[in-house]
C-alpha cells in the first residue's frame, strides 16, 4: 500500500487492494489506528493529566524529565494526531475516486 499511495497513484494506477467483506480495513490503515489508539490517545491522555494539576503532578513530572518534556510530548501528541485526520481524509477520498485526477 506504500507502494501504490508513493508511487502508483501519481501514475494513475488502479488500488491494487481486492476488497473483500472480511476486511474492512487495508493494512495501512489499519497500522495507522492501531498507534492512535494504543500510543497517541494513551499517551495525550496522560501528559494532560499530569498538566492539568501542576501543584500534585510536579514530582512526578520531575522524575519524568521536566515540564518542557511533558509539554513537548503532549503537543507531539496533538500534532500527530491532527495530522493523522488530515492524511486519512486525503487517502479515503484519494482512494473513493480511484486514484484519477477528476478534470
Amino acid at each position: 500500500m506504500l507502494h501504490y499511495y508513493g508511487y502508483l497513484i501519481f501514475v494513475h494506477e488502479n488500488c491494487p487492494r481486492n476488497f473483500d467483506s472480511a476486511s474492512v480495513l487495508e493494512s495501512l490503515e489499519k497500522s495507522l489506528f492501531f498507534g492512535m489508539m494504543f500510543l497517541l490517545i494513551p499517551g495525550q491522555i496522560l501528559t494532560g493529566v499530569l498538566l492539568y494539576d501542576l501543584y500534585r503532578t510536579m514530582p512526578i513530572i520531575e522524575k519524568l524529565g521536566g515540564l518542557r518534556v511533558i509539554d513537548g510530548l503532549h503537543l507531539t501528541c496533538a500534532y500527530l494526531m491532527m495530522s493523522a485526520l488530515v492524511i486519512h481524509t486525503y487517502l479515503h477520498t484519494l482512494k473513493k475516486y480511484g486514484g484519477k485526477p477528476r478534470f
